[in-house]
């Protein structure tokens, strides 16, 4: 829920609550819904969102190459999955079993 408010939410609100406040202070709350420009507060406020979600992508996330860890419970509680950088050897992970051909079935007639 968090994250839908930061990366989402917020973003997209903030140019409203910017303008809003602004009108307000300027016109002594008076009109404030008057000449509202809608279009132009909701396509920047997706910008933002866009923006946010880029940077999200390009400073985020985990190292490439990085071993998914599921989640799993350890003493009685459930600790939630993660992505370890390779080589890292902090807890024991069970490795996947390697993929070899995969044998076809004989045909039945």
């Amino acid at each position: 829920m968090l994250r839908i408010l930061l990366f989402y939410l917020i973003p997209f609100l903030l140019p409203f609550v910017g303008y809003f406040t602004y009108r307000y202070l300027v016109t002594d709350g008076r009109a404030l819904l008057e000449n509202t420009p809608w279009f132009l507060l909701s396509v920047s406020g997706l910008g933002l969102v866009v923006a946010s979600l880029l940077t999200l992508a390009f400073v985020g996330g985990w190292d490439a190459g990085g071993e998914y860890a599921p989640p799993r419970l350890e003493d009685g509680r459930i600790v939630p999955g993660e992505v370890r950088r390779p080589g890292d050897v902090s807890g024991e992970l069970h490795p996947l079993p390697e993929a070899g051909p995969t044998p076809l079935p004989a045909d039945v007639h």
